[in-house]
């Protein structure tokens, strides 16, 4: 994992807008265990607009599982991260992960939002050689 990206006790992920961000997830069963993903599974990744779950999400992508593994990777580039316009301050975005479009696994639950907190990045000049 990424030593910039900051996932804390509530769940928050921190990130620069810009980095990639790149997550080792896995799934905890109800005995705590670690879910055993299966042949076909696809874990979805969703950042949405505060307030704003009933919209189309800013970015929704799909990673297939492999089939006796325990955790996926979920990886979005440096471009994906750019979401919006430029920022001069921290935004907050919400996010959710789901297993195959039927449950939810992370997001909005009795703890509250899952937050993506966003940080400003430098704009990169046009430099001519």
């Amino acid at each position: 994992m990424n030593d910039r990206i900051i996932i804390d006790e509530k769940e928050t992920i921190h990130i620069n807008r810009g980095d990639k961000l790149l997550l080792e997830y896995s799934i905890q069963n109800d005995d705590e265990s670690d879910y055993v993903f299966q042949e076909g599974d696809i874990v979805t990744f969703g950042i949405y607009k505060v307030r704003r779950m009933e919209q189309a999400p800013l970015l929704y992508k799909e990673f297939r599982a492999v089939a006796g593994e325990t955790s996926v990777e979920i990886s979005l580039t440096s471009e994906e991260m750019r979401i919006e316009e430029y920022i001069n301050r921290p935004k907050e975005y919400w996010y959710e992960i789901q297993l195959n479009n039927e449950q939810t696994t992370t997001g909005y639950d009795q703890t509250g939002e899952k937050i993506l907190k966003l940080y400003p990045e430098g704009m990169v000049p046009d430099v001519e050689s």
